[in-house]
Protein backbone atom coordinates (compact mmCIF):
# COMPACT_ATOMS: atom_id res chain seq x y z
CA UNK A 1 0.00 0.00 0.00
CA UNK A 2 1.35 2.95 -0.52
CA UNK A 3 0.44 6.44 1.27
CA UNK A 4 1.15 10.05 0.98
CA UNK A 5 0.75 12.41 3.84
CA UNK A 6 1.30 15.87 3.85
CA UNK A 7 2.67 17.14 7.24
CA UNK A 8 4.09 20.83 7.38
CA UNK A 9 7.44 21.99 7.84
CA UNK A 10 7.93 20.25 11.60
CA UNK A 11 9.94 17.06 10.44
CA UNK A 12 10.32 15.62 14.37
CA UNK A 13 6.16 16.65 14.55
CA UNK A 14 5.92 14.39 11.19
CA UNK A 15 7.64 11.94 12.17
CA UNK A 16 5.80 11.44 15.41
CA UNK A 17 2.39 11.40 13.55
CA UNK A 18 3.93 8.97 11.72
CA UNK A 19 4.95 6.32 14.31
CA UNK A 20 1.48 6.81 15.97
CA UNK A 21 -0.64 6.27 12.66
CA UNK A 22 2.42 2.77 12.25
CA UNK A 23 1.11 2.11 15.44
CA UNK A 24 -2.68 1.81 14.88
CA UNK A 25 -1.74 -0.11 11.18
CA UNK A 26 0.80 -2.21 12.96
CA UNK A 27 3.40 -1.46 10.48
CA UNK A 28 7.27 -0.13 11.95
CA UNK A 29 8.60 3.03 10.84
CA UNK A 30 12.72 4.10 11.47
CA UNK A 31 14.39 6.93 10.93
CA UNK A 32 17.42 6.97 8.28
CA UNK A 33 19.84 9.72 9.46
CA UNK A 34 19.68 12.75 11.89
CA UNK A 35 16.42 14.67 11.01
CA UNK A 36 17.24 18.04 9.77
CA UNK A 37 18.30 20.83 12.07
CA UNK A 38 17.41 19.08 14.75
CA UNK A 39 19.89 18.61 18.06
CA UNK A 40 18.58 14.94 18.43
CA UNK A 41 20.25 12.00 17.48
CA UNK A 42 18.27 9.31 15.72
CA UNK A 43 16.37 6.73 17.67
CA UNK A 44 18.73 3.55 17.11
CA UNK A 45 16.40 0.76 14.84
CA UNK A 46 15.87 -2.57 17.25
CA UNK A 47 17.31 -5.69 15.62
CA UNK A 48 14.72 -8.01 14.40
CA UNK A 49 15.96 -11.86 14.85
CA UNK A 50 14.31 -14.79 12.09
CA UNK A 51 12.90 -16.96 14.83
CA UNK A 52 13.77 -20.21 11.99
CA UNK A 53 17.53 -19.48 12.87
CA UNK A 54 16.80 -20.22 16.29
CA UNK A 55 16.10 -23.67 18.08
CA UNK A 56 14.18 -23.97 21.31
CA UNK A 57 14.93 -25.88 24.12
CA UNK A 58 12.72 -26.13 26.90
CA UNK A 59 12.84 -25.18 30.02
CA UNK A 60 15.01 -27.76 32.55
CA UNK A 61 18.13 -27.84 34.58
CA UNK A 62 21.21 -27.91 32.83
CA UNK A 63 24.46 -28.63 34.88
CA UNK A 64 23.99 -27.14 38.35
CA UNK A 65 21.38 -24.48 37.26
CA UNK A 66 17.80 -24.13 36.19
CA UNK A 67 17.11 -22.50 32.67
CA UNK A 68 14.40 -21.26 31.48
CA UNK A 69 12.80 -21.50 27.87
CA UNK A 70 15.71 -20.67 25.95
CA UNK A 71 16.22 -19.65 21.88
CA UNK A 72 19.72 -20.60 20.86
CA UNK A 73 20.71 -19.26 17.52
CA UNK A 74 21.97 -21.77 14.55
CA UNK A 75 24.58 -19.38 13.77
CA UNK A 76 27.83 -17.04 15.07
CA UNK A 77 26.85 -13.48 15.40
CA UNK A 78 26.02 -11.43 12.37
CA UNK A 79 26.34 -7.49 11.72
CA UNK A 80 22.58 -7.26 11.15
CA UNK A 81 22.04 -8.56 14.81
CA UNK A 82 24.54 -6.49 16.81
CA UNK A 83 22.63 -3.57 19.00
CA UNK A 84 24.13 -0.02 19.83
CA UNK A 85 28.56 -1.64 20.24
CA UNK A 86 29.41 2.45 20.15
CA UNK A 87 31.46 1.97 23.27
CA UNK A 88 33.23 -0.44 22.18
CA UNK A 89 35.37 1.23 19.33
CA UNK A 90 35.36 -1.45 17.13
CA UNK A 91 34.52 -1.40 13.37
CA UNK A 92 32.03 -4.48 12.25
CA UNK A 93 31.48 -5.96 8.85
CA UNK A 94 30.43 -10.13 8.09
CA UNK A 95 33.92 -11.29 7.03
CA UNK A 96 32.68 -14.91 6.90
CA UNK A 97 29.14 -16.81 6.29
CA UNK A 98 27.20 -20.04 6.81
CA UNK A 99 26.99 -23.34 4.48
CA UNK A 100 23.33 -21.90 4.37
CA UNK A 101 24.40 -18.64 2.97
CA UNK A 102 24.24 -16.94 6.64
CA UNK A 103 27.08 -13.90 7.14
CA UNK A 104 28.47 -13.34 10.16
CA UNK A 105 31.34 -11.51 12.18
CA UNK A 106 34.66 -12.85 12.51
CA UNK A 107 38.10 -11.64 13.55
CA UNK A 108 36.71 -10.81 16.96
CA UNK A 109 38.68 -12.60 19.76
CA UNK A 110 37.12 -14.10 23.03
CA UNK A 111 36.51 -10.60 24.87
CA UNK A 112 35.20 -8.69 22.12
CA UNK A 113 33.28 -11.54 21.29
CA UNK A 114 31.27 -11.28 25.13
CA UNK A 115 31.33 -7.72 24.81
CA UNK A 116 29.62 -7.38 21.31
CA UNK A 117 26.67 -9.81 22.94
CA UNK A 118 26.50 -8.47 25.91
CA UNK A 119 26.08 -4.84 24.44
CA UNK A 120 23.52 -6.15 21.95
CA UNK A 121 21.08 -7.77 24.84
CA UNK A 122 22.31 -11.18 24.18
CA UNK A 123 23.76 -14.00 26.22
CA UNK A 124 27.19 -15.48 25.66
CA UNK A 125 26.44 -19.07 24.65
CA UNK A 126 28.05 -21.30 27.54
CA UNK A 127 29.71 -24.82 27.01
CA UNK A 128 27.02 -26.93 29.04
CA UNK A 129 24.25 -25.25 26.52
CA UNK A 130 26.29 -26.01 23.44
CA UNK A 131 26.23 -29.24 24.17
CA UNK A 132 22.53 -29.95 24.92
CA UNK A 133 22.26 -27.55 21.50
CA UNK A 134 24.09 -29.79 19.60
CA UNK A 135 23.09 -32.90 21.06
CA UNK A 136 19.72 -31.65 19.87
CA UNK A 137 20.49 -30.76 16.13
CA UNK A 138 22.14 -34.18 16.03
CA UNK A 139 19.23 -36.22 17.33
CA UNK A 140 16.63 -34.46 15.00
CA UNK A 141 19.04 -34.92 12.07
CA UNK A 142 20.07 -38.11 12.44
CA UNK A 143 17.20 -39.64 14.16
CA UNK A 144 13.36 -39.95 12.04
CA UNK A 145 11.49 -40.06 16.09
CA UNK A 146 13.17 -37.10 17.12
CA UNK A 147 11.60 -33.76 16.92
CA UNK A 148 13.24 -30.18 17.18
CA UNK A 149 11.52 -26.54 16.83
CA UNK A 150 12.62 -23.13 16.15
CA UNK A 151 11.60 -20.24 17.92
CA UNK A 152 8.39 -19.66 16.64
CA UNK A 153 7.43 -23.43 17.44
CA UNK A 154 7.73 -25.16 14.34
CA UNK A 155 9.43 -27.93 13.58
CA UNK A 156 13.15 -27.92 11.77
CA UNK A 157 13.29 -30.32 8.69
CA UNK A 158 16.19 -33.07 9.09
CA UNK A 159 17.55 -31.63 6.09
CA UNK A 160 18.55 -28.58 7.65
CA UNK A 161 19.79 -29.63 11.14
CA UNK A 162 22.39 -31.47 8.67
CA UNK A 163 23.41 -28.84 7.15
CA UNK A 164 23.80 -26.86 10.27
CA UNK A 165 25.37 -30.10 12.29
CA UNK A 166 27.97 -29.85 9.23
CA UNK A 167 28.71 -25.92 9.49
CA UNK A 168 29.69 -27.04 13.60
CA UNK A 169 31.13 -30.48 13.06
CA UNK A 170 32.14 -31.52 9.47
CA UNK A 171 35.62 -32.15 8.74
CA UNK A 172 36.16 -30.42 5.05
CA UNK A 173 37.22 -27.65 3.45
CA UNK A 174 37.43 -23.89 5.38
CA UNK A 175 37.88 -23.13 9.13
CA UNK A 176 35.81 -22.02 11.42
CA UNK A 177 34.84 -21.84 14.60
CA UNK A 178 33.32 -20.24 17.51
CA UNK A 179 33.64 -18.78 21.20
CA UNK A 180 32.23 -19.95 24.23
CA UNK A 181 31.69 -17.87 27.62
CA UNK A 182 33.67 -20.48 29.38
CA UNK A 183 36.62 -18.90 30.99
CA UNK A 184 39.51 -21.34 33.47
CA UNK A 185 40.85 -20.33 36.39
CA UNK A 186 43.57 -22.33 38.73
CA UNK A 187 43.32 -21.63 42.45
CA UNK A 188 45.19 -23.33 45.18
CA UNK A 189 41.87 -26.00 46.05
CA UNK A 190 41.47 -26.80 42.29
CA UNK A 191 40.21 -25.77 38.90
CA UNK A 192 37.38 -23.00 38.26
CA UNK A 193 35.22 -21.74 35.53
CA UNK A 194 33.38 -18.33 35.42
CA UNK A 195 30.45 -18.57 32.40
CA UNK A 196 27.56 -16.54 31.73
CA UNK A 197 24.46 -18.74 32.49
CA UNK A 198 20.30 -16.77 31.83
CA UNK A 199 18.46 -16.80 35.06
CA UNK A 200 14.76 -17.00 35.00
CA UNK A 201 14.18 -13.53 33.83
CA UNK A 202 15.93 -13.96 30.64
CA UNK A 203 18.98 -12.29 31.98
CA UNK A 204 22.99 -12.90 31.45
CA UNK A 205 24.36 -13.66 35.03
CA UNK A 206 28.32 -14.24 35.53
CA UNK A 207 28.37 -17.94 37.85
CA UNK A 208 31.93 -19.14 39.01
CA UNK A 209 31.86 -22.59 40.52
CA UNK A 210 34.97 -25.48 40.98
CA UNK A 211 35.10 -27.76 37.90
CA UNK A 212 32.96 -31.01 38.36
CA UNK A 213 35.57 -33.77 39.50
CA UNK A 214 34.57 -36.16 37.09
CA UNK A 215 36.02 -33.83 34.52
CA UNK A 216 38.35 -35.66 31.73
CA UNK A 217 41.69 -33.47 32.91
CA UNK A 218 44.04 -34.59 29.93
CA UNK A 219 44.22 -33.76 26.35
CA UNK A 220 43.11 -36.67 23.79
CA UNK A 221 44.82 -36.00 20.35
CA UNK A 222 42.26 -37.42 19.11
CA UNK A 223 40.12 -37.98 20.62
CA UNK A 224 36.80 -38.24 21.83
CA UNK A 225 33.48 -39.13 20.37
CA UNK A 226 31.23 -36.48 19.75
CA UNK A 227 28.08 -38.32 21.24
CA UNK A 228 29.61 -39.86 24.37
CA UNK A 229 30.28 -36.25 24.71
CA UNK A 230 26.64 -34.17 24.45
CA UNK A 231 25.01 -37.23 25.83
CA UNK A 232 26.50 -37.09 29.48
CA UNK A 233 28.51 -34.02 29.70
CA UNK A 234 29.54 -32.60 33.50
CA UNK A 235 27.38 -29.87 35.11
CA UNK A 236 29.94 -27.39 32.96
CA UNK A 237 29.92 -29.05 29.39
CA UNK A 238 32.84 -30.75 29.37
CA UNK A 239 33.70 -34.33 28.57
CA UNK A 240 33.96 -36.99 31.24
CA UNK A 241 36.77 -39.60 32.59
CA UNK A 242 34.77 -42.10 30.67
CA UNK A 243 34.26 -40.64 27.55
CA UNK A 244 34.83 -42.86 25.08
CA UNK A 245 37.41 -42.74 22.40
CA UNK A 246 36.82 -41.13 18.89
CA UNK A 247 37.65 -38.32 16.36
CA UNK A 248 37.01 -35.45 18.13
CA UNK A 249 40.22 -33.38 19.65
CA UNK A 250 40.19 -32.36 23.06
CA UNK A 251 42.48 -29.75 24.62
CA UNK A 252 41.77 -30.02 28.57
CA UNK A 253 41.14 -26.48 30.78
CA UNK A 254 44.24 -24.86 31.36
CA UNK A 255 44.71 -21.58 33.48
CA UNK A 256 43.35 -18.51 31.76
CA UNK A 257 42.45 -20.40 28.67
CA UNK A 258 39.00 -20.23 27.02
CA UNK A 259 36.31 -22.44 25.78
CA UNK A 260 35.95 -22.69 22.03
CA UNK A 261 35.35 -25.22 19.21
CA UNK A 262 36.52 -25.68 15.66
CA UNK A 263 36.53 -27.56 12.35
CA UNK A 264 38.58 -27.95 9.47
CA UNK A 265 39.67 -30.36 6.57
CA UNK A 266 41.66 -32.63 8.85
CA UNK A 267 39.85 -32.23 12.49
CA UNK A 268 36.92 -30.75 14.54
CA UNK A 269 38.64 -29.97 18.05
CA UNK A 270 37.10 -28.67 21.93
CA UNK A 271 39.56 -26.47 22.53
CA UNK A 272 39.41 -25.19 26.37
CA UNK A 273 43.41 -25.53 27.01
CA UNK A 274 44.12 -21.85 24.73
CA UNK A 275 44.14 -18.59 25.58
CA UNK A 276 41.67 -15.91 24.23
CA UNK A 277 43.33 -13.14 22.31
CA UNK A 278 43.16 -15.90 18.77
CA UNK A 279 40.81 -13.90 16.29
CA UNK A 280 40.19 -15.18 12.74
CA UNK A 281 38.03 -14.20 9.65
CA UNK A 282 35.87 -17.11 9.94
CA UNK A 283 35.76 -17.46 13.60
CA UNK A 284 32.80 -16.01 15.32
CA UNK A 285 30.52 -16.13 18.42
CA UNK A 286 27.44 -18.29 19.02
CA UNK A 287 24.56 -16.91 21.35
CA UNK A 288 21.54 -17.34 22.96
CA UNK A 289 18.86 -14.64 22.14
CA UNK A 290 16.49 -14.13 25.13
CA UNK A 291 15.43 -10.45 25.75
CA UNK A 292 15.77 -9.64 22.25
CA UNK A 293 12.90 -8.96 19.68
CA UNK A 294 11.52 -11.49 17.19
CA UNK A 295 10.20 -10.91 13.92
CA UNK A 296 6.55 -11.86 14.41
Amino acid sequence: MNLEIKLGSDPEKAFGVLNALAQILDYSISEVGEIADSPKAPAQEKHRLNPENFIFLEAAKRGNHEYPDLRISMHNLGRSYVGDTSRLDLVLKDTAGTNDGVPYLGKINYQQGMDLLLASSYTPLNLRLFADFLREVREGAYYEDRRVFDARGRIITSERLKVIDDEMTGVRDSYRGRWFSDRYQQREDGMYVSFYKINQDGKPELITEKLDEDTLMKDRIPGIDINSWIKNPTAQGLPRKNTKKGDLYLWHPGNGSVARFDASSDKVGLSCGRGPRFSYSAFGVQFCAEGAHFEN
